[in-house]
């Protein structure tokens, strides 16, 4: 739901993910209301037609949220690796003492 919501947090339409592994949880925001279809669609060469998606209000609350999780996740993710990279700094130069 992360990928509904732009850096400003304003709404982002989307195609439906291709990765299978993502549509159970694309069919249950669908379920709960959180995504509609768009009537914008593509169709590349002939192919079936691909519709873009957007969220509804209780949705784009639901994407903000999202967004926000995501966020606190790379920034510790980020505060870990510096951290191990100040430890492995020190390390490195007690042991070769460069």
């Amino acid at each position: 739901m992360a990928s509904f919501v732009g850096k400003d947090g304003s709404r982002v339409s989307r195609f439906r993910p291709p990765e299978s592994w993502l549509g159970p949880a694309f069919l249950a925001a669908r379920r709960k209301g959180w995504l509609r279809q768009t009537r914008m669609g593509f169709s590349f060469m002939g192919s079936k037609t691909d519709y873009l998606w957007t969220t509804t209000d209780k949705g784009h609350d639901e994407a903000l949220a999202a967004a926000a999780r995501v966020a606190a996740c790379h920034e510790a993710r980020e505060l870990w690796a510096r951290d191990w990279m100040a430890v492995w700094k020190t390390a490195r130069q007690s042991v070769t003492g460069t």
